[in-house]
């Protein structure tokens, strides 16, 4: 069977989408050179995932009841001990639990909004929480995931699909147990 799906009486030919270019150190993200945005919104359509979809979606404010059960009522009174930030909010690729890159839908017309946390130094082994070491004690900042299912797209059969994908949820101070004490 040849590579390509016809839509209409046309058939396309399965892009060539460039490896990854995320400003993040975790490969998640929106920065995929030669990405299908026309092919993906045809299929999306076609294969009949289009009411899955917020077709024209708003940022929503940052609800106080959630954000202060994370963070206390009062944030002058402490400091975080893991630095973190909150990338892109709609990635267009990522990575299953099996390592595999994954192209995530998310067009202008097709979104599917995640919300991420990532550590800062989350790839370089054995950064420390802030000031948290001492004689007695090492601590890491580690990068929690979570699995979450997304709609994906399978370049190879151009088709649309659902799939597990590794989303950084969290950064998490832990205590490294030194063995023989």
């Amino acid at each position: 069977m040849a590579n390509g799906t016809v839509i209409g009486h046309h058939r396309m030919k399965s892009p060539k989408i460039d490896r990854i270019e995320s400003t993040l150190e975790y490969p998640i993200g929106s920065n995929v050179k030669n990405y299908p945005y026309e092919l993906i919104d045809q299929l999306v359509a076609q294969q009949g995932y289009a009411n899955l979809f917020d077709s024209y979606p708003e940022d929503e404010e940052v609800d106080d009841f959630t954000f202060h059960n994370r963070m206390s009522f009062s944030d002058d009174d402490f400091e975080d001990i893991c630095e973190s930030q909150k990338p892109d909010k709609y990635p267009q690729h990522g990575l299953t639990m099996d390592n595999k890159n994954v192209t995530i839908v998310n067009t202008k017309n097709f979104t599917q909004r995640v919300e991420m946390e990532v550590c800062r130094q989350v790839w370089k082994q054995g950064t420390p929480c802030v000031m948290c070491d001492n004689q007695f004690k090492k601590t890491e900042c580690r990068q929690i995931f979570l699995e979450l299912t997304l709609h994906a797209f399978d370049k190879s059969k151009n088709q649309i699909y659902k799939e597990k994908v590794m989303i950084p949820a969290s950064c998490k101070c832990m205590v490294v147990r030194f063995k023989g004490f």
